[in-house]
């Protein structure tokens, strides 16, 4: 059921760690695995091989990205990737993915031996092999994700922080760390003794 889960990360990216790290009670990893069964369409991952040499399990397949738009169903934004996983016993656990034309570029993911969880991914600029996106994660004793730390531009300044532990975000502006606050369903910081609320951009919170 690991292999499953970690497909299931690779086809959800950040929702896979989303759901195991939310405020209610942590789900089962087969339950994981048949919720996410239930929600991908069944062509989603095709030219699946599996094979083991001098004692790692290797598993590679071919993935259809998928999106959500509005209420829909999870569905084919036409955008496909290929991706290996690489386990052994007692160690990390590795995954390679490389997008499909006329998608490039690529990244590179390592999880928890036991829990699956993610620790650090990274990605390449299209074309360039140069790092693009840099994140990783602290894990408690049992594996479980308490704060993950993101580096936009894998410039060596991180960007966004998630406190899973306690329960807050925080984003990085010029030379200090602010705290999001929600203030009339806009998510922003305080700032000079004002509440400046922040733009979303490419996926992710600016101040603007």
């Amino acid at each position: 059921m690991d292999s499953l889960r970690l497909k299931a990360c690779v086809v959800f990216g950040a929702l896979c760690a989303t759901a195991s790290m939310s405020a209610e009670p942590e789900p089962s990893k087969d339950k994981l695995v048949r919720d996410f069964a239930k929600v991908i369409p069944p062509d989603t991952i095709s030219n699946a091989q599996s094979f083991t040499v001098n004692g790692f399990d290797i598993e590679s397949s071919r993935y259809k990205q998928l999106g959500v738009k509005g209420e829909e169903k999870l569905s084919f934004n036409g955008k496909e990737f290929e991706a290996a996983v690489v386990t052994a016993p007692g160690v990390f656990r590795a995954m390679v993915e490389k997008g499909v034309p006329p998608t490039t570029g690529g990244g590179i993911a390592v999880f928890h031996r036991d829990s699956g969880a993610p620790l650090v991914s990274l990605a390449a600029s299209p074309g360039d092999g140069a790092l693009s996106y840099m994140e990783y994660s602290n894990v408690d004793a049992s594996g479980k994700v308490v704060m993950t730390v993101i580096d936009y531009e894998a410039d060596g300044q991180a960007d966004f922080r998630m406190n899973f532990a306690k329960g807050y975000n925080d984003i990085w502006h010029i030379d200090r760390w602010y705290k999001l606050e929600k203030r009339d369903g806009a998510t922003g910081i305080f700032m000079n003794g004002a509440f400046t609320v922040l733009k979303r951009e490419k996926n992710r919170f600016v101040v603007p």
